[in-house]
This record gives C-alpha cells, structure tokens and sequence, in this order.
C-alpha cells in the first residue's frame, strides 16, 4: 500500500517534469572591500567581481491550487508574474525553492521524475558539492577550482536543458515504480 506523502511527490514529480524547471543560476556581484573607506588611509579599495552559483526549482501555472500544493509540500514561496508576450499573456503564479530547500525537494521526488531525472540528479550532485565546500570553510571565498567545479555544473544543466526530451531515452525503464 503505497503511502500518501510517497503519492505527494510521485505527483509533485510529474509536475516538475510537465511544468516545472530545475535550474543552477549564476549571478555576478561586486564584493566591496571597505578597507580603502577611510579618508585617513592611503589603502586603495579593493573590490572584486565575485560568481554565485544557486540551485532553483520552479514551477509557473495559471492554478494557484498547485502552486500551494508546492508549498504546503516542500515550502518555499509563491508570487504573481506577469506574461505580456507568448502564447498566453496573463498573470501566473511561481513556485520556487532554491539552495537546500530544492536539494531536499529533488530527493524526494528523484525516483518518480522522469523527463528531467537527469537534471535533477545533476542538481543534487551540484548542492551536495556546495555542502562539502561549506563543511571545509570555503563558503564565502572560493578557490579557482571550487568555481570552475561549479561553473561545470551550471554549464552541465544547460546542455540537459537543450536536449531534454533526449534524456529520456538513456533512462532505463524497466524498473517499475510501485505505489
């Protein structure tokens, strides 16, 4: 007899894969050294040019009923975003989780994704990489090597999103899913 939260994410799951999208984010921001503030010092500010790398998952609809679900589910939040252009302009609802929120979100729901299984693991592996960094003290300054790591996953994730419907074919299918 299959449990009610198992069904939860096995449904949750088929969202994801229909509607949803499993996304690492860079963003590039200046990290200000104030050492140089000080008009009584002759120390130049030393400012540099720093590359985050963030795990989201989302889910935009027209239902707000599935975005709670989401939320009541694994957390995070929900908010309105406005399409003006494409094939159906209106006001939608988006669900998203990131960091460690969607990490747990993904585990639960890896057995039963199918279409974007392969992202979902790529993800996992790209936040469980960011814990290792963290437990080692490399959290708020990264070594080269830690940012080209997670540069290889973001780009990993954009080459799964372009041929995503392909993945599917490497999967293996034989394993039943019991519920």
């Amino acid at each position: 007899m299959a449990k009610p939260l198992e069904i939860a994410y096995a449904y949750c799951a088929g969202l994801i894969d229909g509607e949803g999208c499993i996304s690492i984010g860079k963003r590039k921001t200046v990290r200000h050294n104030n050492v140089g503030t000080n008009q009584m010092t002759e120390i130049p500010r030393q400012d540099e040019i720093v590359t985050y790398y963030t795990l989201f998952v989302i889910v935009v609809t027209k239902d707000n009923y599935l975005t709670d679900y989401l939320k009541g589910i694994f957390g995070g939040s929900v908010n309105d975003v406005a399409r003006t252009t494409g094939f159906a302009p209106g006001i939608y609802k988006r669900w998203v989780v990131a960091g460690n929120i969607a990490l747990s979100a993904l585990k639960k729901m890896l057995p039963y994704l199918i279409l974007k299984r392969l992202q979902a693991e790529t993800a996992i592996q790209f936040q469980n990489e960011l814990h290792r960094d963290l437990k080692k003290g490399r959290g708020f300054k990264l070594s080269n090597k830690s940012q080209e790591e997670r540069n290889k996953y973001y780009l990993r994730m954009r080459e799964l999103k372009k041929c995503a419907g392909a993945e599917t074919n490497s999967l293996d299918t034989s394993t039943e899913v019991k519920l």
